[in-house]
């Protein structure tokens, strides 16, 4: 049960000095290093906390990349990565059996020069170092104040710039709605024009015949944008991806060969445009009208995207 350099039991005995036990806590953090922590210690030690109600991973980035460069070469020799991956597993798996809450932290290399900044992405994206502060600092914001890291995990890291307020922190978890594709600042246009644009001239071109979509869409307005709703379809192809990626699920014991699709009726996912004045004017888009069994449509994802951060360029350099 030893991590690193110091053993849980050890860790257990510290707390217990102060009259604390896993027993009565209702909250659990667990932290990693540059090992593997042991999937079924952590497990134990959540079957123990009877009056449990969330839990805090934090564990590394490339833990769903591990045979992508440059993870595969840190996971060649020892697994580490899929290692990690299993204990997310693991806590996710308990986290719908016995009704408490989680959160998944992804971070990179602990370096305390790497910046005062902070950026988010969900999943497993990024590849940069973060520093011990900010990685302290996101853990205590998913435990106590950020509602939207309920049932999440995401990457995080450092960057150039100043210390992160309240509600620079409030912003970056805004990302997990969706979650979050892309934003773009809009500088000094008029946010009435952008979302006129939005609304009336690029998103009409997606439901015109010719659009380019592999899943064609319902174009839906709302007070501060779009959406773009994937229609529901009949097809069970598979692209190359999806395949490469329930192979790699299958490997890592994530696919249950035995589950059959679910129905999720007309939770068929799209994507959502938003123009906002604050905190301050830019552009946004977001995954909506998503299930838990929603399968995203990357093509048509990706080809939508791509044009809007192009076209958004453009517009903003021709007011």
């Amino acid at each position: 049960e030893a991590q690193g350099s110091l053993s849980i039991s050890s860790c257990e005995s510290f707390l217990e000095t102060r009259g604390l036990t896993i027993e009565g806590s209702d909250s659990l953090i667990f932290i990693g290093d540059a090992d593997a922590l042991d999937r079924r210690t952590v497990e134990r030690l959540i079957g123990r906390a009877k009056k449990l109600r969330f839990v805090v991973l934090i564990s590394s980035l490339g833990t769903r990349r591990s045979d992508m460069f440059p993870f595969s070469m840190q996971n060649a020799f020892s697994g580490v990565l899929d290692k990690k991956r299993l204990v997310e597993l693991g806590v996710e798996e308990l986290s719908k059996t016995l009704g408490f809450s989680y959160t998944t932290i992804r971070v990179g290399k602990v370096n305390d020069g790497a910046g005062e900044g902070v950026k988010m992405l969900a999943g497993d994206e990024m590849t940069e170092d973060i520093t011990s502060k900010s990685a302290a600092e996101v853990a205590l914001q998913s435990l106590l104040l950020q509602p939207a890291a309920l049932n999440y995990s995401f990457s995080v890291i450092s960057e150039k710039g100043s210390a992160s307020s309240q509600a620079d922190w409030d912003d970056q978890f805004l990302k997990l709605d969706g979650p979050e594709l892309w934003r773009e600042a809009l500088g000094s246009v008029s946010v009435d024009a952008a979302r006129d644009w939005i609304k009336k001239a690029w998103s009409k071109k997606w439901v015109k015949p010719g659009s380019g979509l592999t899943t064609p869409v319902d174009l839906v307005e709302t007070a501060n944008g779009v959406q773009l709703v994937f229609r529901k379809t009949s097809t069970n192809f598979m692209s190359f991806k999806e395949e490469k990626a329930r192979e790699k699920a299958r490997e890592l014991g994530e696919l249950n060969e035995e589950d059959k699709p679910k129905d999720v009726g007309d939770m068929e996912g799209g994507v959502e445009v938003v123009v906002e004045s604050k905190p301050y004017p830019r552009i946004r888009a977001m995954r909506c009208n998503m299930a838990e069994e929603t399968v995203v449509k990357e093509s048509s994802e990706q080809l939508m995207m791509s044009s809007l951060t192009k076209d958004v360029q453009n517009w903003i350099k021709s007011q």
